[in-house]
């Protein structure tokens, strides 16, 4: 992942996360997530795409917390609606589903709330095809055939498909709404290197069995364990971690080993041990007690059930 992907991906999963937790208490789970303002009528498979990426969690949050959520379904459809009128994407509607079927199943029970969206399940991967060819004006990357990326692109500007740069060359990280709304910002069949676009420079990769400093220095879908990238998976609870092979989602490195994370009210002296990322200490105190997964900055709500 570049720096820039993070970024984007950061900032809509931070703008997602507060409105997911905005909203006053409700009783039972039963009032539908509110949606954002929509443009023009979605087409079905785009809205059924949206509320996939983005309902479903809501209504999930809602349950678990009780508190009223704020969907983006809508706003996600207007944009990739637009997208697939103007013939620059094409949406896969048996992934679609594979992608629905495997939301449902990794959202079961409320452990995975947290203030920030879950990630994606592997099948939601690669649902928006692009169908712009190379030097075709963009608007966003998913709207590129595979091996091209929108360049150029701005809020108020169209940009050009074009190949990844090369490695040393400059390099940029267009704006692209889409792809944050699809919750695709780090589509790998889009590159904007030959490598990674860090701090402005295309940097190479090395691939599985090569050396490396960091999982940034790694190809996609490797990480970067013991000075070389690696195919392994992110230890599971009960298995052996350090700081260069930490837990999978859901669980923290203790003492070398991966331990669930815990729950509002639990003793913690670190943020990263509590489900909520925030550990809530008195003025002075070393230790404190792990705050409300489902809470915003500042506020407070019931406990997950």
């Amino acid at each position: 992942m570049t720096l820039g992907q993070r970024c984007l991906g950061t900032a809509l999963t931070s703008f997602l996360s507060l409105s997911l937790a905005a909203g006053e208490p409700r009783p039972g789970g039963s009032t539908p997530p509110r949606t954002a303002a929509a443009g023009a009528r979605a087409n079905p498979l785009a809205q059924r795409l949206c509320d996939v990426l983005h309902t479903i969690p809501a209504s999930r949050r809602q349950d678990c917390c009780g508190t009223e959520v704020q969907s983006l379904a809508s706003a996600c459809a207007s944009q990739l609606s637009a997208a697939e009128k103007r013939g620059a994407i094409v949406l896969d509607a048996s992934g679609i589903e594979r992608c629905a079927s495997a939301t449902h199943s990794a959202l079961a029970g409320c452990a995975w709330v947290r203030p920030l969206l879950p990630e994606l399940p592997a099948a939601c991967a690669g649902i928006v095809d692009g169908r712009l060819k190379q030097g075709a004006a963009c608007r966003s990357s998913l709207e590129c055939a595979d091996g091209l990326y929108c360049r150029g692109a701005s809020a108020d500007r169209p940009g050009r498909c074009r190949p990844p740069a090369a490695s040393g060359a400059a390099c940029e990280l267009p704006a692209d709404a889409l792809a944050a709304f699809a919750r695709a910002a780090d589509d790998p069949r889009h590159p904007s290197c030959d490598g990674r676009c860090e701090r402005g420079r295309c940097l190479p990769v090395a691939g599985s069995g090569g050396a490396c400093a960091s999982s940034a220095l790694c190809a996609n879908g490797l990480r970067c364990i013991g000075g070389q990238c690696q195919a392994t998976p992110f230890p599971r609870i009960g298995e052996a971690c350090s700081v260069g092979n930490p837990c999978e989602a859901g669980a923290y490195c203790d003492a070398g080993k991966c331990t669930p994370l815990k729950d509002a009210g639990a003793p913690c002296s670190l943020p990263f041990e509590c489900r909520a990322l925030a550990c809530e200490k008195a003025p002075g105190k070393d230790t404190g007690t792990c705050a409300d997964a489902c809470a915003a900055p500042g506020q407070s709500v019931p406990t997950p059930r």
